[in-house]
């Protein structure tokens, strides 16, 4: 599972990734959230970019873009 989100979310950019399963490291990262608020502000803020790259128009647009120029 873990590998599946590591190719979407980039560790300490779009969130934290942590093991499956893995409560302690659930706990240090949630706790990092809460304490560290400018890091709260990056991965927010860096997530929502990530996130508008899957939006269908811009999936659209790229998909235009590889076609025109095949």
């Amino acid at each position: 599972d873990t590998l599946f989100y590591s190719q979407i979310i980039q560790n300490n950019i779009h969130g934290l990734l942590i093991e499956k399963n893995n409560f302690s490291d659930m706990v240090k990262a949630i706790d990092k959230i809460l304490s560290n608020h400018s890091l709260t502000h990056k991965l927010s803020k860096n997530a929502q970019k990530k996130a508008e790259w899957f939006d269908w128009t811009q999936v659209c647009k790229r998909l235009f873009n590889e076609i025109n120029h095949v």
